[in-house]
């Protein structure tokens, strides 16, 4: 059985748009899960553009009378942080982590391999929207940040491919295409605190060689 698409609820302009609540249960784990919120809108939850499209471009959600290309130019016209902000959301929710927002940090998203109610976050995102090198400030920031709380930082940066381009880039940055032709390019870096671990000749190393060691989930108390 085909789970019908959710009805949403836009107004042009706006930074998010809601979904039905469809049992007292549901809100309740909200609550919950995200606090409290305001009793007249107790029978709606509200989604990020950026988690909004990625559910109508899913086909999880539908917003009457608009399509993915009118849903896109909307979004964008509301917040000019859009575009870069749903790649990279995109990108991570595709690779199986939940993308929750990175605001108690400072960056743009938290990623957790699983529940956040059950672990902490392992990664936390930098959208990096332009062609210019990131500042020295910005980067002493998440060097420090990651030393700070014990985390990886992504650096990840976000450039729109000009629609004369004709062909791949030959760096090492992704394409992708967002929609009806859209496309933008991305790449990503990693910075955190030292935690190194040796990789022993059998597998490839030499006496002197290290790698970074793996993130783990780290369960709440």
């Amino acid at each position: 059985m085909v789970e019908a698409a959710a009805v949403a609820t836009y107004s042009r302009g706006h930074t998010a748009l809601s979904v039905p609540v469809i049992s007292r249960q549901e809100a309740y784990f909200y609550v919950q899960r995200f606090g409290s919120f305001d009793p007249a809108d107790e029978t709606r939850r509200w989604l990020t553009l950026e988690e909004g499209f990625y559910l109508l471009s899913a086909g999880r959600i539908q917003i009457p009378g608009v399509d993915r290309e009118a849903a896109w130019d909307a979004f964008t016209s509301a917040d000019a942080t859009f575009p870069a902000r749903y790649v990279a959301y995109a990108h991570f929710r595709d690779a199986g982590w939940l993308v929750q927002s990175g605001l108690l940090y400072g960056v743009t998203y938290s990623l957790y391999r699983r529940s956040p109610d059950v672990v902490h976050s392992e990664y936390m995102v930098y959208v990096h929207a332009s062609p210019t090198s990131l500042s020295w400030h910005a980067l002493q920031m998440l060097t420090r940040l990651a030393e700070d709380v014990k985390k990886t930082v992504v650096l990840f940066q976000v450039l729109p491919v000009p629609l004369s381009s004709t062909a791949a880039s030959s760096s090492t940055a992704a394409i992708v295409d967002v929609c009806s032709g859209v496309q933008f390019s991305h790449r990503a870096m990693r910075i955190r605190h030292w935690e190194g671990q040796c990789v022993p000749a059998a597998a490839g190393g030499t006496a002197a060689s290290y790698a970074m060691a793996d993130s783990t989930p780290v369960p709440k108390r």
